[in-house]
């Protein structure tokens, strides 16, 4: 075996090396990220996560005591297996709807409804967990709404549900004054 022959021996096996080292150093989160993959679609890669929509889920927990659905979320949730955009689309307008009813005092086409629920908290009529549910909820809207052919039922099913829970706790804060 000749010093070229070792040479090319060598270059051969780097990529591979390194694509091994690479695979035991960061396997943990490799695990993480197929553990959380739903669906997937190649050549030029195509992913849908569920964890955001599961994330606003379970903060969604921490304003509101858990309660049966109504028929309009249960109706929404029931949508998210044949059209999970639609069912985001509207349940996020009741969002909306609910936040907009709950601030009267804001109107203009440029008030957010990140800005009506920080008026809410500014008011002391809602708390921290809700304006953290409401900018994740609205920032995983704005990502659904970029790619909807990505979203999953189940994404849906679980956005549909925070969303829910969070226009119920705007709905009481214009109820409660």
């Amino acid at each position: 075996m000749t010093a070229a022959d070792v040479i090319n021996l060598v270059s051969a096996l780097v990529w591979p090396a390194i694509v091994v080292l690479l695979v035991l150093l960061f396997r943990d989160p490799i695990k993480n990220l197929l553990g959380r993959l739903k669906s997937f679609e190649s050549p030029g890669f195509k992913g849908a996560f569920n964890e955001p929509a599961e994330e606003a889920l379970v903060k969604s927990e921490a304003i509101a005591v858990p309660r049966a659905h109504d028929q309009a979320t249960q109706a929404l949730i029931n949508q998210t297996a044949s059209q999970p955009w639609w069912a985001v689309h509207q349940v996020w307008r009741s969002v909306r709807w609910a936040a907009e009813r709950a601030t009267p005092d804001l109107k203009g086409p440029d008030t957010t409804t990140a800005d009506r629920v920080h008026r809410l908290q500014e008011k002391g009529l809602v708390d921290d967990d809700v304006v953290q549910l409401a900018l994740t909820l609205r920032g995983l809207y704005y990502d659904m709404k970029g790619e909807p052919d990505a979203l999953t039922s189940t994404a849906a099913a679980d956005f549909v549900e925070a969303a829910s829970t969070l226009a119920q706790a705007l709905r009481a804060t214009s109820t409660s004054r």
